[in-house]
């Protein structure tokens, strides 16, 4: 679906692709634009100021490790020993605790 941009636009685009999951929408947004002001994507994507940083906060979590929500713990571990081994020490002594 397209949602015409209410605030200023984009790089001259009038329509902002509207994605069901809003980190997806953000990705692409930024993919297409470079550097874009958290303010504007809150705009483009009518959500608030903050909920878009929640979004940008949990794609930058996942981003910077690897680590994915729909991961599971064997995975998780495996990806962070490669990047974060400091983490993965931590995960898996919280399992042996377990």
């Amino acid at each position: 679906m397209f949602l015409p941009f209410r605030g200023r636009l984009i790089n001259n685009c009038s329509f902002v692709f509207v994605n069901k999951d809003p980190k997806a929408t953000i990705l692409e947004i930024l993919r297409r634009e470079g550097p874009v002001p958290v303010y504007m994507l809150a705009k483009a994507l009518g959500l608030s100021y903050g909920a878009i940083q929640w979004y940008i906060f949990s794609l930058e979590r996942g981003l910077v490790h690897g680590v994915k929500p729909d991961m599971t713990l064997r995975e998780a571990i495996e990806v962070l020993e490669k990047k974060a081994p400091h983490i993965a020490e931590l995960l898996r002594k919280l399992v042996e605790k377990t």
